[in-house]
């Protein structure tokens, strides 16, 4: 997986996922008393720095009443199909 992909990734991650928190009407703290996902780490995310976990992102799917496949922007794997090879 090339350097460019994982930032793009994380970009589109960070962004998804702040999308999916205010459309819930939450704020970052109001989602890890939900979740006990740290705000500073979600913020981190939303703002492209790091990714999380396969398990942290369910707990986040959970707490914002997603699915796991919900929380992943479908455009992200459309733009680098390389990934999947």
């Amino acid at each position: 997986m090339s350097e460019e992909w994982k930032q793009h990734l994380r970009e589109e991650m960070g962004e998804h996922l702040k999308m999916r928190r205010e459309e819930a009407g939450l704020s970052q703290e109001q989602l890890f008393r939900r979740t006990g996902v740290l705000a500073t780490a979600i913020c981190r995310v939303e703002q492209g720095h790091r990714f999380f976990s396969i398990p942290t992102l369910a707990r986040l799917a959970q707490g914002l009443g997603l699915t796991l496949d919900e929380m992943i922007p479908a455009s992200t794997l459309d733009d680098y199909p390389e990934a999947l090879d």
